[in-house]
């Protein structure tokens, strides 16, 4: 699949950007099977997905293609102009956000990591698994700054199996 650019960067503005995130996220949803699509309607992921695209509409947000994932595999949405709970990035479905102006090669494998996971679990249960992997590593005394840099929900999904 062939990336689309994002225009921000050209001065087009949050709204162009958003036609061309959503534009992207259709293009690759209509890759998925007909199973897929559905098991995402009903699992919570695409309405998830269609509230995440939304930070495209943030005044210094754009689009973000570089790299090996971006605009390939997930929709990429950087300058988000965030922090949540210490962390720069989110995955939600296939759309991943962040307030940095960048997403590194390490990133985008991390993140696509998290999409797959939703894509396979669906968002809510992805959801429902980071909260119970949350909840282990916290009873178990491995207490950091940041719950993300444990790899909590990888830490959980593999003792589950």
């Amino acid at each position: 699949m062939e990336a689309f650019a994002g225009f921000s960067q050209w001065g087009a503005g949050p709204a162009v950007d958003y036609y061309f995130a959503q534009n992207q996220l259709n293009s690759l949803r209509k890759q998925d099977t007909w199973a897929q699509q559905g098991f995402d309607e009903r699992s919570g992921t695409t309405e998830a997905e269609n509230k995440a695209l939304k930070f495209a509409l943030l005044p210094n947000a754009s689009v973000y293609n570089e790299g090996t994932f971006c605009g390939k595999y997930m929709v990429c949405i950087v300058n988000a102009g965030f922090a949540a709970n210490g962390q720069d990035i989110f995955t939600t479905g296939r759309v991943v956000v962040t307030g940095n102006r960048t997403l590194s090669a390490e990133e985008q494998a991390h993140e696509y990591g998290h999409v797959g996971e939703q894509l396979t679990r669906g968002y809510e249960g992805f959801i429902a698994d980071y909260a119970a992997a949350g909840v282990m590593k916290y009873m178990s005394g491995l207490r950091r700054d940041s719950l993300h840099e444990v790899t909590v929900i990888e830490d959980y999904n593999n003792k589950r199996q």
